[in-house]
């Protein structure tokens, strides 16, 4: 009868090892699931990235200045943070009411 309570509580033990070990495999498969699909989606932004800057570099205007390019997007919006040195190095060129261009 001893025997048997012995027998049944190792048997138990190990039983609960089992589910435990199952329990933490699952986990584990899990967390690296998750895991790797950062890393695939890490990976298709860096790709993205590239393809965009590569694009950005590739436009470029008829001059074929891209450094002109680039100063005119920035300073698009002059009022947020653009600074007025480099406003002042781009001539910028505006149509005043009757057309005629005024380079300030």
């Amino acid at each position: 009868d001893r025997v048997e309570r012995v027998v049944g509580f190792v048997l138990s033990a190990v039983d609960d090892r089992r589910t435990e070990e199952r329990e933490t495999h699952r986990r584990v498969q899990e967390k690296r699931r998750a895991i790797q699909c950062k890393m695939e989606e890490l990976q298709q932004l860096r790709s993205r990235n590239a393809r965009n800057s590569h694009k950005a570099r590739a436009r470029v205007d008829k001059v074929g200045d891209r450094q002109n390019k680039r100063v005119k997007k920035s300073l698009h919006p002059i009022g947020k943070g653009a600074s007025l040195a480099r406003a002042k190095k781009q001539k910028i060129i505006d149509l005043d009411e009757d057309g005629l261009e005024a380079i300030p």
